[in-house]
């Protein structure tokens, strides 16, 4: 198994895309993750060591000119033996290492690389352009992420994984985000004076980032909500994240809390599915934990969709059903 995070200014909340080929069954001690001098304000001034990990500042995004990011990555591991891959990032403030990985630093704090890819404060979190260093680039996470992806879909390096870039076997998990993507127009809270809430990143009316603006174009919003349903999507709620994380009045017609708004997301694609998840989407609650990235992977659900369930399984583990 190959873990690679990437490390640039800020990232989404708990998300993780998993690529599986095989059913190896992993076991791990949790690790309490060294915190580097700094914060995420005014920036983090170092790279953590982490136990069994490389750190590689200077990863080359393919398709561009020579820029790079921050990954890291599993060490000591055979390529040609590995046969899942997860690519994961960390949250807003840029806690990485809490995920089982390392910081990208502030350019600023002279950590850095003068290639080394950067955002503004919500540009990596929002999936916009970075700021630098060529703003003409045009380089979006969505492109890291891809890039990062490409590297594992090379069959001769990890020849087990044996994914393509739109190979079913890929899938996401998706765990306590502060809001969605809403797939309806309607909204299931009333928040007066509030614009824009079908926009992206809260819906998919327009303002679409660069990455997304030709597809959008091309298949419109009737298509892109169906290709989604068709994706191999794993939910997990806490049950506990009562707290509201996202205060803009777009997050607020979701819902008034984590929970909530994922439980409303889940109503309204059970709504368009005749009352059940999509086929290829499951949902599971994770008792009693709140915004806490450690309650979160360390449960059994998440254990189990990780390393154990194939991408494009969604019947072989119970998933515990909508509430």
């Amino acid at each position: 198994m190959a873990f690679a995070s990437v490390l640039p200014a800020f990232a989404p909340s708990i998300l993780v895309a998993f690529i599986a080929a095989s059913l190896p069954v992993f076991a791990y001690d949790w690790l309490p993750a060294p915190w580097p001098p700094g914060n995420y304000i005014t920036g983090w001034q170092g790279l953590s060591e982490l136990p069994d990990a490389q750190i590689i500042n200077d990863w080359p995004v393919s398709g561009t000119n020579n820029v790079i990011v921050i990954r890291v990555s599993s060490s000591g591991l055979d390529p040609s033996e590995v046969t899942r891959a997860i690519i994961t990032a960390g949250g807003k403030i840029r806690d990485h290492w809490d995920y089982w990985m390392d910081v990208k630093v502030d350019v600023e704090a002279d950590s850095g690389n003068a290639n080394t890819l950067y955002w503004d404060t919500n540009g990596w979190f929002n999936g916009h352009y970075a700021v630098g260093p060529n703003t003409d680039d045009k380089i979006g996470p969505f492109d890291v992420f891809d890039s990062v992806a490409d590297y594992y879909f090379n069959e001769t390096l990890y020849p087990k994984i044996g994914v393509t870039r739109h190979d079913a076997k890929i899938g996401w998990i998706v765990a306590d985000p502060a809001s969605y993507i809403w797939l309806v127009e309607d909204r299931p809270v009333a928040v007066a004076n509030c614009e824009g809430i079908d926009d992206y990143k809260w819906g998919l009316s327009g303002n679409m980032p660069g990455y997304s603006t030709a597809d959008f174009d091309d298949i419109g919003r009737q298509g892109i909500v169906s290709r989604f349903l068709e994706r191999y999507v794993h939910y997990a709620l806490g049950t506990a994240d009562t707290g509201s994380g996202d205060n803009a009045c777009q997050s607020r017609t979701q819902g008034s809390s984590h929970f909530e708004r994922g439980q409303n997301y889940i109503a309204m694609l059970k709504a368009m599915q005749d009352g059940g998840m999509p086929t290829t989407q499951t949902l599971d609650f994770i008792e009693g934990i709140s915004h806490n990235d450690i309650g979160m992977f360390n449960s059994t659900q998440l254990r189990q969709k990780m390393f154990k369930l194939n991408a494009n399984d969604t019947s072989s583990l119970d998933t515990i059903p909508s509430r």
